[in-house]
């Protein structure tokens, strides 16, 4: 996962041209808001994450590429082979996952007899955390249409 991935928002767009009207203020809000909630995705990944030499853990990080994108990131070439575990592991844990990140895990699947167990760390965290986030844009989207 060194590359990262992109957690995109459905209706984000949209609500945020909907609320344009409102000034900078309700789209520095949403900004936030995600940004909040994406360092919140990335702390809790590292609690969850498997430790030997702590390489894994420290690698885990958010960044914003621009406003209302931010990524989550694992920058060590293992992470998505602990994430998802390997082989027949592999094969059995990504169907119980959302399609976007069975998509992701499907990068990282390689045929034959894996022996690594998924352990994991990023997608416990966005699963916890995502719920937080959708109330917290609804949140300041409410407050923002009284206005």
């Amino acid at each position: 996962m060194a590359k990262g991935f992109t957690i995109e928002f459905k209706g984000l767009k949209e609500t945020i041209a909907k609320l344009e009207d409102k000034g900078d203020d309700i789209k520095k809000q949403v900004d936030f808001a995600i940004g909040v909630n994406t360092d919140a995705m990335a702390t809790e990944a590292k609690q969850r994450a498997p430790v030997d030499t702590g390489r894994l853990r420290s690698s885990i990080s958010s960044n914003k590429v621009k406003d209302y994108l931010y990524e989550l990131v694992a920058q060590v070439d293992y992470a998505p082979y602990l994430e998802f575990g390997t082989g027949p592991y592999a094969a059995t844990y990504v169907k119980s996952i959302e399609p976007e990140w069975e998509k992701l895990a499907a990068q990282f699947i390689k045929t034959g007899n894996g022996t690594i167990k998924e352990r994991p760390y990023l997608y416990p965290a966005y699963k916890r955390i995502l719920p937080i986030l959708y109330k917290d844009l609804e949140q300041i989207t409410n407050e923002n249409e009284r206005l």
